[in-house]
């Protein structure tokens, strides 16, 4: 594969691009200076071992959860956004945002950063702004948010060739396995109408173990529910 690494008239855009390209598994630039070093894997290392970190840290979260322990969840939180935005930021500066989009891999951390950023900012308004304590029930949403964020250790099957084809495999199975799931739906919301018909008007102990109030017939959705209960 035939590269170029930026010309000296643009100093910054070639220290980018020698910071992350990596001459090893792409080969070196026709146009380098044979002082010239790279250190694309040495990159990649250190942010995938980013990625494990962060992953180990949002596992952090407990409720209830000590004042301490908060105060690095949510620190460390901001700080992995930043890193990776950087990580963006610079790869962005090497390639250009045409060629940094291109490959798959860029789409979808270029996607998480994104959504990083946005929710970041939307925490930081539910906090300041609104008032908003992110450690009630208002902050789940928040919470559910920053737990996106965990996607990115997929980005280390890069790793494996193996962790690679599973994916794929589950990429291409998707279809099917939609196809069976909304099937299963289908017999399902059968059943639970054949349920209402004969067994909503069943008499039950609210508090008690087999039928109660939150397993019965009365409604499609509490039926629906009752049926998976007991299929699982």
């Amino acid at each position: 594969q035939v590269t170029f690494e930026p010309g000296a008239d643009k100093p910054w855009r070639r220290w980018c691009f020698r910071l992350v390209h990596d001459e090893d598994a792409l080969g070196r630039p026709t146009n380098a200076p044979d002082n010239a070093r790279y250190h694309g894997k040495a990159f990649e290392r250190i942010i995938k071992f980013a990625i494990v970190l962060n992953v180990c840290l949002l596992m952090l979260w407990a409720n209830p959860i000590d004042p301490f322990v908060l105060y690095v969840y949510e620190t460390t939180n901001y700080l992995f956004v930043f890193v990776f935005t950087i990580e963006a930021a610079i790869k962005i500066t090497a390639f250009s945002f045409r060629e940094y989009i291109r490959p798959p891999w860029n789409k979808f951390d270029f996607f998480l950063v994104a959504f990083s950023l946005c929710a970041s900012c939307a925490s930081v308004l539910a906090t300041t702004v609104f008032g908003i304590d992110l450690n009630g029930h208002l902050g789940i949403s928040m919470r559910w948010l920053r737990c996106v964020r965990a996607l990115r250790i997929v980005r280390l099957a890069t790793v494996s060739t193996s962790l690679i084809k599973m994916i794929r495999t589950m990429v291409y199975a998707a279809p099917a396995i939609c196809n069976i799931t909304f099937g299963i739906f289908i017999f399902t919301a059968a059943y639970a109408q054949f349920g209402m018909a004969f067994l909503g008007t069943l008499l039950y102990d609210p508090n008690g173990a087999g039928f109660s109030r939150f397993a019965h017939f009365e409604t499609a959705t509490r039926a629906v529910s009752t049926l998976v209960r007991m299929s699982t």
